[in-house]
């Protein structure tokens, strides 16, 4: 004899998904959720301090402040965090907007650490801040194991500290030659992401740029990081750009870094890359400007 609902129990019952494998997948899925998604998103630490200063340790009396600076601002991305070389196994991993910053801020300071002086000290900090800032500890170099990029910032960290101790005792070169050194440096990377950024413009599938808000991010980086260091600069260079009238061309420059560092968009599009490398172009042609008239005058 065939009950009435029974039959429709059961065919209800095997259209329904096995429930041990259902909750297990299911708590998976908000498992992932949560470590990729919510703990990566919190991880995130994206922030354009333009109130930043070096602390004591970095700076003693007489010491450079630029040197200062650029040890401060990689402090501050490796205690945040480095997360250009994050593996799967990293809450972060799935984020790419914090490091393409990283990588601008890297990218940003370890030119102009090679041309800040001539000290042992300052030559190592700028062959560890060489240091691809994907690098992870196991690797395709030689040797195999061990070498980070954190490891190498760090210890790059170390020599700009031990320089700015030596220039404090002994003294900074301020001279305009080394001025123009370091102007020449921020102008090149100032160039080099401005065809980053025109490039990424003109055609999003040219292999080795990155996407536009990658590159938006990258260029804040760089941005963000060049405006501190400039500010840096006018305090160790104050009277050699008082004598030479250089406080106009120097503003301007830093107003436009300013501009396209604390650019925030909810959601990165063309037109907030185009206002950004605008901005950029300005800076770099303000800064052509100084090291022309750092030449030319005697």
């Amino acid at each position: 004899m065939r009950w009435p609902g029974i039959a429709e129990d059961r065919s209800a019952a095997a259209a329904m998904p096995s429930r041990p494998w259902f909750y297990v997948v299911a708590g998976l899925v908000a498992l992932f959720g949560v470590y990729y998604g919510l703990v990566g998103w919190m991880s995130e630490r994206i922030d354009p301090d333009l109130t930043l200063r070096p602390p004591p340790s970095a700076l003693p009396p007489g010491g450079s402040v630029t040197v200062a600076m650029a040890a401060t601002l990689m402090t501050r991305e490796l205690e945040a965090g480095w997360t250009p070389n994050d593996t799967i196994f990293a809450t972060t991993a799935l984020l790419d907007n914090m490091p393409a910053w990283q990588t601008g801020v890297r990218g940003s300071i370890a030119p102009l650490v090679a041309v800040l002086g001539d000290d042992p000290d300052i030559r190592s900090a700028g062959e560890a801040l060489a240091t691809p800032p994907d690098r992870w500890w196991l690797h395709g170099g030689w040797p195999f194991v061990g070498g980070a990029a954190e490891s190498a910032y760090r210890d790059a960290v170390a020599g700009l500290v031990r320089f700015n101790a030596m220039a404090s005792a002994q003294g900074f070169d301020r001279s305009p030659a080394r001025l123009t050194l370091v102007l020449d440096q921020i102008a090149l990377r100032l160039g080099t992401v401005s065809a980053a950024t025109d490039r990424t413009l003109r055609d999003r599938r040219t292999a080795g740029d990155l996407p536009v808000d990658e590159q938006f991010f990258a260029a804040k980086g760089t941005a963000y990081t060049l405006t501190i260091l400039l500010r840096a600069l006018r305090d160790d260079h104050a009277a050699l750009i008082r004598e030479r009238q250089l406080g106009g061309a120097l503003n301007i420059a830093s107003e436009a870094l300013d501009s396209a560092a604390m650019l925030d968009p909810l959601a990165v599009s063309t037109d907030d890359l185009m206002r950004q490398g605008y901005h950029l172009l300005v800076a770099r042609n303000q800064i052509r400007d100084l090291t022309a008239r750092l030449q030319a005058t005697p």
